[in-house]
């Protein structure tokens, strides 16, 4: 089994005959980094072989790790993405004192 990471979540990469779709686990810098665990020696040595850019090989401990990493980091944007807009005046004056919108977490 052999583990990799992308930068570039969003997309399919076909490499091989085998195509590779990554598990998003967050955004970096507006793009969605990803994961993936693959099982099959021929697609894995396909992958590791080709890698492309935006893809790096990471070892089992590493893959864990991010995986437990993201379901928190996901579970926060959820809240986050989901909770009402609430008004409110600012206080720093950065935007003329007419206040503006901002997601509370539940």
């Amino acid at each position: 089994m052999r583990y990799f990471r992308t930068s570039n979540a969003s997309r399919r990469y076909t490499v091989g005959g085998f195509a590779f779709v990554f598990e998003p686990i967050g955004q970096i810098g507006g793009s969605w980094s990803g994961v993936l665990e693959v099982e099959d020696n021929s697609a894995s040595t396909a992958l590791a072989d080709a890698l492309p850019p935006q893809i790096e090989e990471i070892t089992a401990e590493i893959y864990a790790d991010v995986k437990k990493n993201a379901v928190e980091i996901l579970a926060t944007y959820e809240r986050i993405s989901s909770a009402p807009s609430v008004e409110h005046a600012a206080k720093c004056g950065s935007c003329g004192g007419k206040g503006g919108v901002y997601n509370i977490p539940k």
